[in-house]
């Protein structure tokens, strides 16, 4: 044990010297490694933090400042680079959304649904949804969300949006391999467009790439509707990792998330896991409040938010189409 903890107190204080420099490359690196790393920035930087109290418990001072310097240097990555969404009073004119990736081998249907309901959300987008899961929540939730559409998979991958307006234009769009579901709602006198979406984990780099590709698709869909939009889902992506800000930029989106941190997965871990399930908004909307709540039996938390939308000068006089319950599968 000894000769152990010998071992572990000659790594502790050599690897600073490495340690450092690779917080800068999973600060700031694109590739796909580096960018892996880097959704873990604010647990690697709080560990670096613990290291450099310990180097100086050692009087090591050198390695310590070292480690400190690096450390600094990565800390800007963490605060917001876009503009988040601002809080304001509603007018009226409110939406509330819920995000819930469910996780497809849950067997807790009726406790997610019972937990859904207790949200009161208009709108809901599901993930990883197959035909068991379409089942049981059209089954159980059609009552109250009458209007619907459904896309199961058995790959992880299947999505569904439940909503208490009518639903208008059902897509269910394919990009770099992987659906996104697309309808349209009426809130006061507009339209708006509502996604659904789960894009690739990036644990190869493969997916990485799919990952960003369906990412860059999604903004040029959204650029090109031109109208008011939210987007919800899984992302498998952080807020500060750098791949998110061109779909935020190109689309003209907003996180509803008042800072980076609301962590979403792995549930397990509460507040400490990390952000990657999003509500996304165009400037047509404004946030009133978000939050987070757990999902029965999901790796997954639910992410929450109420939305107000913004009075509009120029009215557009677009034609609804009141349609009943819409199912569409994913082949």
């Amino acid at each position: 044990m000894k000769q152990l903890n010998r071992h572990i107190s000659k790594a502790l204080s050599t690897s600073p010297w490495l340690a450092g420099p690779f917080l800068a490359l999973a600060a700031y690196c694109p590739l796909f490694i580096f960018a892996l790393a880097g959704s873990w920035l604010p647990h690697l930087l709080v560990i670096s933090l613990l290291w450099c109290g310990w180097l100086l418990l050692k009087h090591k001072s050198w390695k310590a400042g070292w480690l400190a310097l690096w450390i600094l240097l990565c800390i800007p990555v963490l605060i917001p680079q876009h503009h988040t969404s601002t809080p304001m009073q509603g007018n009226g004119s409110t939406l509330r959304l819920a995000q819930v990736n469910v996780l497809q081998e849950n067997r807790k249907h009726e406790l997610v649904a019972q937990q859904i309901m207790s949200l009161d959300a208009d709108v809901l987008a599901f993930q990883e949804v197959n035909k068991v899961w379409t089942d049981t929540l059209a089954e159980l939730l059609s009552e109250e969300y009458p209007y619907y559409s459904l896309a199961p998979h058995e790959k992880h991958y299947g999505m569904a949006i439940f909503s208490r307006k009518p639903l208008k234009d059902v897509q269910l769009n394919v990009w770099a391999g992987y659906p996104v579901l697309s309808a349209k709602i009426r809130q006061g006198d507009q339209e708006t467009l509502v996604l659904s979406v789960h894009t690739p984990s990036p644990v190869t780099l493969k997916r990485f790439k799919a990952r960003n590709e369906e990412l860059h698709e999604i903004a040029k869909f959204v650029r090109e509707a031109d109208m008011p939009t939210l987007i919800l889902g899984d992302f498998n992506i952080v807020p500060w990792d750098s791949a998110l800000k061109p779909l935020l930029q190109a689309a003209g989106l907003k996180d509803c998330r008042s800072l980076h941190y609301t962590a979403t997965w792995p549930s397990p871990l509460g507040r400490w896991g990390i952000p990657i399930d999003y509500v996304l908004h165009s400037a047509h909307w404004q946030r009133i409040s978000h939050g987070s709540a757990p999902i029965p039996g999901s790796d997954h938390k639910a992410m929450v938010a109420t939305l107000a939308l913004k009075p509009v000068t120029n009215k557009e006089n677009n034609s609804i189409l009141l349609g009943e319950n819409l199912e569409k599968q994913a082949e």
